[in-house]
């Protein structure tokens, strides 16, 4: 026995009888069968005794022959994996004739192919096989058995619907005494109850199909018997049960063959491939997938793969959360008048209309970017398509075309009349009184850190420092500024656009007839702000409902700093926000509420009860007018009328500017 070694998927069982005896090696299991030794062990004892019924020969199961063996060679039995040593296990005990058994998998269904072999030449004299899932198959074990041994069939099947069934294990038994793998049959008869939880398995008991499915009960001589539960996408579940009184229930808890597999990206809509094959693509949630371990691989021509081996667990739900990275290629934009030739600064956007930055641009887009937004005021969009190749850079000339409309240059805010204030809010609100505001040109974001700092040259938000401060972005408005800042970069831009500067930089004092770029007035902000709207807030009179319209102090600000108080909303930034992140006004504008408070060209004052036509405020004082709430104060600071004031020297990291332009 020296040379005794067997697979762990083998399954043996030993066969003999008077005139003829046959050893039969544990059936082998291919991987994509998924049954494991004990359950192998199940269904070679099942056809061993079935193979006794139709031939009469004695049967000899594993654990018969391993009795029979000192400790070493049991070990060499458990380990063999050559089929010349199954034949040296037959002839060491005497038997002549060898069946083996294999189980596949092909097509999604499970096959069984049985040989009876002559030990003595090597010759195969008998074979059979059958096909469809492992219940179907040993509910056929009579007919198989009485085929591969070439004598008649002695009984058939009782027919029944087959519930399939897929790898089996031993499952816990309730309420019943576990037996012996033997049918020992006592007197008498009792009612035993078949359960299975989820309900709906087929039953063999002793290798007999019962022809129904659980739950119902059925009359049996008293002793021991083996129970086999079968259910579709679920293990075999096989126990050895001694019936004992009327009204034993015997109850199996079934095991899944699978789990449940969620897969979520970032950003959403990544196909996915699981094993190879394509599942779809994100989000994928709770979809089946079979016990065991998987490649799954998120990403295509436009993303960098993700690859990762997972394991599903029985009846356990898996969730998978990647964040991918896009493939990228490089691009060069320029903008010029179409007619002149000049060049212009315009704003370049991505395809989901986020800024990327400004003319003249150069930087990184994904792959599969098939278009990008140019757009500088006073002329219409340029829609550029992309043919980008990975690690190249494709340069863009967007001739523009004067006329149309800009989404991210200045807007053109109409004439009106409103009424100022509020008589619900703090007192500087008050009295509320009618305002009429001439028409005027105003950008229709807040000033970006990149225009700020390509204008001017430098870059004050590095000068913050503190927990609320955040890291230079382009796209972020340009913050830490004091009023003498935001007049000074009224005064460039004019002069780069050719036209007349408003502000004596040194006194603040403003020049309203100077056709150049200058802060809004107090009244010019409140009148755009609304667009129109007469409510607490530009949403309407509730505080929960700005996340959608501003950056304010939300659950996301509330998770970084407990003790504020905030909406119970989430807008998805804890402090300042890239511009244009949220919904526009009526007229067009973002960020009027939120993300930072804004310089305005008043002096702090007091209101009038008068009407008024265009007032430009206080003519002095100590501190200067910002408004719109920032995004780390109380939701009331968002409401339309809020007003607050600083210094014009002060910096804060919430505190920006946005400029206007007269009709």
């Amino acid at each position: 026995m020296n040379k005794i070694v067997l697979s762990l998927l083998f399954c043996t069982a030993l066969v003999f009888s008077q005139s003829k005896k046959v050893f039969i090696p544990y059936f082998r299991a291919a991987a994509a069968a998924k049954i494991d030794r004990p359950t192998c062990g199940t269904i070679s004892g099942l056809f061993s005794s079935k193979l006794k019924e139709q031939t009469e020969w004695d049967v000899f199961t594993e654990d018969d022959v391993s009795s029979m063996l000192e400790q070493e060679d049991r070990k060499k039995l458990v380990d063999c994996t050559e089929g010349s040593c199954m034949q040296e296990i037959a002839g060491a005990i005497g038997a002549p004739y060898l069946i083996s058994g294999d189980i596949a998998v092909v097509g999604g269904q499970t096959i069984l192919n049985v040989t009876l072999i002559d030990i003595r030449g090597g010759k195969a004299i008998g074979k059979a096989s059958e096909m469809g899932t492992m219940d179907q198959i040993i509910k056929k074990f009579d007919l198989l058995a009485a085929k591969v041994a070439g004598v008649p069939l002695k009984r058939t099947d009782i027919p029944v619907k087959s519930s399939g069934a897929g790898s089996m294990t031993v499952s816990e038994t309730t309420n019943v005494e576990q037996g012996k793998n033997t049918s020992v049959v006592s007197s008498g008869a009792v009612i035993i109850k078949f359960e299975s939880d989820p309900a709906g398995a087929s039953v063999s008991v002793d290798g007999m199909p019962m022809g129904k499915t659980t739950p119902f009960q059925k009359s049996f001589p008293m002793g021991s018997h083996r129970v086999i539960m079968a259910l579709d996408e679920y293990k075999l579940s096989a126990s050895d049960i001694t019936f004992s009184s009327n009204g034993q229930t015997v109850t199996a808890k079934m095991v899944p063959t699978y789990g449940f597999l969620t897969v979520n990206s970032t950003p959403d809509g990544i196909p996915v491939q699981l094993d190879g094959s394509p599942i779809g693509s994100t989000p994928i949630a709770s979809r089946r997938v079979s016990e065991g371990g998987h490649e799954l691989i998120l990403g295509d021509d436009c993303w960098l793969k993700a690859t990762s081996s997972i394991n599903i667990e029985s009846g356990v739900a898996r969730t998978i959360n990647q964040t991918m990275n896009s493939r990228t290629a490089g691009i060069s934009v320029t903008a010029i008048d179409a007619i002149t030739g000049d060049d212009l600064i315009a704003k370049i956007l991505d395809e989901n209309g986020k800024i990327l930055g400004e003319t003249p641009f150069s930087g990184t887009v994904p792959l599969c970017t098939r278009s990008i937004t140019v757009d500088a005021s006073g002329y219409s969009q340029s829609k550029p398509v992309l043919s980008l190749v990975e690690g190249s850079v494709a340069s863009i000339s967007a001739k523009m075309q004067k006329g149309g409309s800009s989404k991210y240059g200045m807007k053109l805010i109409p004439a009106g009349t409103y009424q100022m204030g509020s008589t619900n809010g703090e007192d500087d609100e008050k009295p509320v009184h009618s305002v009429t505001v001439s028409s005027f040109y105003m950008d229709s974001t807040e000033v970006t850190q990149w225009e700020y700092s390509r204008l001017m040259g430098t870059k004050p938000w590095n000068n913050c420092s503190g927990e609320y401060c955040t890291d230079e972005n382009p796209t972020h408005p340009a913050n830490y500024v004091t009023w003498f800042d935001a007049i000074k970069y009224c005064n460039a831009r004019s002069r780069e656009a050719g036209l007349t500067p408003v502000y004596n930089e040194s006194t603040g004092a403003c020049n309203f007839s100077a056709n150049g770029y200058r802060l809004p007035t107090e009244a010019e902000f409140e009148y755009a702000n609304r667009a129109g709207t007469t409510t607490k807030f530009v949403w309407g009179d509730y505080d929960d409902g700005g996340c959608t319209y501003s950056n304010g102090a939300d659950q996301s600000a509330k998770r970084k700093w407990s003790s504020w108080t905030t909406s119970n909303c989430d807008d998805g930034y804890a402090m300042i926000a890239p511009v244009a992140q949220f919904n526009r006004n009526s007229y067009g504008l973002y960020d009027m509420t939120g993300n930072v408070w804004e310089w305005c060209n008043d002096w702090m004052g007091s209101y009038g009860s008068g009407s008024q036509t265009d007032p430009r405020g206080a003519s002095t004082g100590s501190y200067r007018v910002s408004r719109g709430g920032g995004g780390y104060g109380a939701p009331a600071n968002l409401r339309s009328a809020n007003r607050y004031y600083s210094d014009p020297t002060d910096v804060d990291y919430g505190l920006g500017f946005r400029c206007v332009s007269p009709r």
